[in-house]
């Protein structure tokens, strides 16, 4: 009878005279010619991955291989792995029973970006003097906001540009807008 080798992850299951293994080897006699026997060895933990998507895309880079684990071992812990800007969003499956297949023991970890919010203000020319409410808005993080020159009565804009754009990766970003104060000039002979 040929020695039983010790295998990770498999329990030896017999000796047998094919390469299928379906023919067990019958060791109650002699052996009287070379013969071959084939071990067979049956699967008794796996490897699982964990991904990490951020708003939809896989970052390959972070997954994580793990184990092995004896089958049926239900994971439901992963390590967070939140990128700045991002929020979590959920984990798919919630908890992961490991089986035979390994391109099937694997759990999903999916962040989404977080909105931001920002506003967009209207200043008197030089000052921290508001002529108009400020206007909250919000972009997802990274993203690009705009606010839009409003037309304010006695007040001319400093700038011609009727919209400013600015990447948004923090709340409480600010999009100005500055505006001159009309003045009335009166002279002798009437008001301009």
């Amino acid at each position: 009878r040929p020695e039983e080798l010790e295998k990770d992850c498999y329990l030896f299951d017999g000796w047998y005279t094919d390469a299928a293994c379906t023919q067990p080897a019958d060791f109650s006699g002699n052996v009287t010619a070379n013969t071959t026997f084939y071990g067979r060895y049956v699967a008794t933990d796996a490897f699982y991955k964990v991904e990490y998507y951020y708003d939809g895309v896989l970052d390959a880079s972070l997954t994580d291989r793990l184990g092995p684990v004896a089958f049926g071992t239900t994971i439901s812990t992963y390590t967070n792995k939140q990128k700045t800007g991002f929020n979590f969003s959920e984990v798919s499956p919630a908890q992961l029973s490991v089986g035979q297949d390994e391109s099937a023991n694997v759990m999903r970890v999916y962040y989404t970006k977080r909105l931001v919010n920002y506003k967009v203000s209207y200043y008197l020319n030089g000052t921290d003097e508001q002529i108009a409410p400020s206007v909250t808005k919000s972009v997802r993080y990274g993203e690009t906001g705009t606010g839009n020159l409003l037309s304010i009565e006695g007040y001319t804009p400093v700038s011609s540009n009727q919209t400013i754009s600015q990447v948004i990766e923090s709340a409480g970003t600010e999009i100005r807008f500055e505006y001159y104060k009309n003045t009335a000039l009166t002279t002798n002979s009437g008001t301009f």
